[in-house]
């Protein structure tokens, strides 16, 4: 029960975005990525594109 509580300010915050539907499109790629990560492969944060590049 405390980590509900503790979590709440959160859920607050992302609440409205929740109301947004995933886009479908996106799910084949963004699990291709994660699971090359997970097999040794670079991570989310190296394959994403990075602003003035």
């Amino acid at each position: 029960m405390y980590e509900y509580f503790q979590l709440a300010g959160a859920r607050t915050l992302l609440g409205p975005f929740r109301e947004i539907p995933p886009d479908p499109a996106l799910t084949p790629v963004i699990r291709g990525l994660w699971d090359a990560h997970m097999a040794g492969g670079r991570n989310l944060y190296e394959v994403a594109p990075r602003p003035g590049i």
